[in-house]
């Protein structure tokens, strides 16, 4: 078991590089590691530090239960509207 595992971790770097270009079309995508990015001339990626600021989203009230999964943010025309999925634990 183990040395198919060592096998599979060797063989496949070559295998997704052996694919060519990954086709993204149109949409955007957010470069967060190598997995899109060929080679960079002239640019670097770089992951900036988090900055504490006030309190922007408040779960405090009763219906909103003891947890929440996600948030989703929408731009709606002039609006940015916040979806989140609220949960109910140890109920």
């Amino acid at each position: 078991m183990r040395i198919a595992l060592f096998v599979a971790l060797l063989v496949a770097p070559v295998v997704v590089l052996g694919q060519g270009p990954i086709d993204i079309g149109t949409r955007r995508e957010l470069f967060v590691d190598g997995h899109l990015i060929d080679k960079l001339v002239g640019a670097q990626r770089r992951m900036h530090e988090t900055v504490a600021r006030e309190i922007a989203v408040v779960h405090d009230a009763p219906w909103e239960g003891a947890g929440s999964g996600y948030h989703s943010v929408i731009h709606d025309g002039n609006v940015y509207r916040i979806y989140h999925c609220g949960s109910k634990l140890g109920v």
